[in-house]
């Protein structure tokens, strides 16, 4: 956990503290009136966490191991209730874009590469990040050339796991990009390595421009949905860079199309990833016939 996050966390837990001792030490009661004050369902979420972190503390000072569980587990019951029924019955104030990424489809996609208005650089921008469910933050040193017959994107992963940098390469063959560019009108591949804060500005102009709902993490969402029509869990979660299986659940939900994309040749990574995928999300990963590009 980072610095910043455990300040952040801690000057909540502090806060919470303050409007426990004032209800009297009732903690059902502290947790209600301390989580009604968010107006955001991401500030509910740093709440819920710092009370969280609010409670790991109130038990170290409990000696006994068996009651200090039993304690930690019915305040975590409490405060998961009373989260879950605010979020129930509570309005929350949401920010476009923030808390979820609109699902592109494939029709706005063709809006997009067919608009005028945006810049060829940006169009590119965007084929790059479908093709390789980049994260906004590893465009930067994503690299893509050319082995044999065919183009290869290779993502490094900012993560680091002892001390080893994730690396994934997406294999497509030449000749089924080359179709895609051309029904998409890219002429090239080179693009312009933008740090995060320059490609969130760029499609803020773009959903500006088309009227069409569209963020960094659109793009991760379609790549996983078209992924996890042709490939197995175990190779999704290689494309996205994901640890876990688990993760990737919270990708490409809903995408009932025929899929768009070539099917990848190969998927490499130096890591290979964990656990099982929650069977409430097995229903996602229906192989379907690829359409012609």
């Amino acid at each position: 956990m980072k610095e910043s996050t455990k300040k952040k966390y801690f000057y909540v837990a502090e806060r919470f503290n303050l409007v426990f001792e004032e209800e009297n030490f009732d903690f059902k009661v502290a947790v209600k009136k301390f989580l009604q004050d968010a107006q955001t369902r991401n500030t509910l979420r740093v709440y819920k966490a710092g009370i969280r972190y609010w409670v790991v503390g109130y038990c170290l000072f409990i000696k006994d191991k068996e009651k200090k569980k039993k304690i930690r587990k019915r305040l975590e019951e409490i405060l998961e209730n009373v989260t879950n029924e605010i979020k129930k019955n509570k309005k929350f104030k949401g920010r476009k874009g923030y808390r979820y990424s609109k699902r592109i489809t494939q029709d706005k996609l063709k809006k997009i590469f067919k608009n005028e208005e945006i810049n060829d650089r940006h169009k590119i921008l965007i084929f790059i990040m479908l093709l390789s469910g980049c994260r906004p933050s590893e465009v930067k040193n994503l690299k893509i050339f050319k082995d044999n017959d065919k183009i290869v994107f290779e993502k490094i992963i900012n993560k680091k796991t002892k001390k080893l940098v994730k690396k994934t390469r997406i294999y497509y063959n030449f000749e089924d990009i080359i179709k895609l560019m051309k029904k998409f009108k890219i002429n090239k591949l080179k693009f312009e390595r933008y740090n995060e804060n320059t490609i969130r500005k760029i499609f803020s102009r773009i959903q500006e421009r088309t009227k069409i709902q569209i963020r960094p993490y659109s793009c991760r969402n379609f790549f996983s949905a078209e992924m996890k029509k042709m490939l197995e869990p175990t190779e999704v979660a290689k494309a996205l860079g994901h640890e876990k299986l688990q993760n990737q659940s919270y990708y490409g939900r809903s995408s009932k199309a025929d899929t768009i994309f070539p099917k990848p040749v190969q998927i490499q990574a130096n890591f290979e990833p964990k656990g099982e995928i929650n069977p409430d999300f097995s229903q996602f990963f229906s192989p379907q016939p690829l359409l012609e590009v």
